[in-house]
């Protein structure tokens, strides 16, 4: 009985940790079911100012299926957060038209979350190569559009080159890239198995946290 119910709360502690992964992936964001693929670690933050016929963008290679979400982290005074900015996305900075655009305003954008721009979903995105930059025609130079970058290259899981006026330029901009997930606890735990294969320091949080639930349970049930 009582290796019974030691494999029950093993069980359930896993079941727990994928609920966790679930939670964190998706930090405060609306729509439970897209998750994380790309961040852009942060380690000092530099701005670009955007407006007029300068644009800021990205290369990666996204890791997952069903890619569908961008977020950016863009920064503006109130005075411009109802004008729009354009955002572009596209297979590389050479391709001559879009596989997704969006038009949209900077409402609610703040300097720790910045914006989110959804697109419909990529079904074959993985492993494959894709450059996305925005522009903001109608903004000037008083309307402050801050967009932040950081120095180093350092996007977790994925290579990429950040692209100013479309040429290379050095460093990252901050980014984190989203796919779509369809609901159901089989799903949850190959994207999780997924991630720990692509993503080292994620694979030794997880199992640390399951290890010490484990070891709980195990103390726990010992005295019991």
């Amino acid at each position: 009985m009582k290796n019974n119910k030691l494999i029950l709360l093993l069980v359930l502690s896993t079941v727990i940790v994928l609920f966790s992964y679930r939670i964190t992936t998706n930090p405060g964001i609306p729509g439970i079911y897209f998750i994380q693929d790309i961040k852009t670690m942060e380690n000092g933050k530099t701005d670009y100012m955007l407006y007029g016929d300068r644009s800021i963008g990205q290369s990666f290679i996204a890791n997952f299926n069903d890619m569908s979400r961008i977020q950016l982290l863009i920064f503006t005074n109130k005075n411009a957060d109802k004008k729009n900015i354009y955002f572009h996305l596209k297979p590389d900075p050479e391709a001559v038209n879009d596989i997704a655009s969006v038009k949209m305003d900077l409402a609610g954008a703040t300097e720790d979350d910045g914006i989110i721009i959804d697109f419909n979903k990529i079904s074959d995105s993985k492993n494959k190569h894709y450059y996305f930059y925005i522009t903001a025609p109608n903004m000037t130079v008083n309307d402050k559009i801050k967009v932040f970058y950081t120095l180093q290259n350092n996007m977790s899981n994925s290579r990429g080159t950040m692209m100013i006026g479309h040429r290379p330029a050095k460093g990252a901009l901050m980014f984190n890239s989203y796919f779509y997930m369809k609901k159901g606890i089989r799903n949850i735990a190959g994207d999780f198995w997924a991630h720990l294969n692509e993503d080292r320091a994620f694979m030794a949080f997880y199992f640390s946290l399951l290890g010490i639930i484990s070891i709980g349970i195990i103390y726990l049930n010992m005295k019991g």
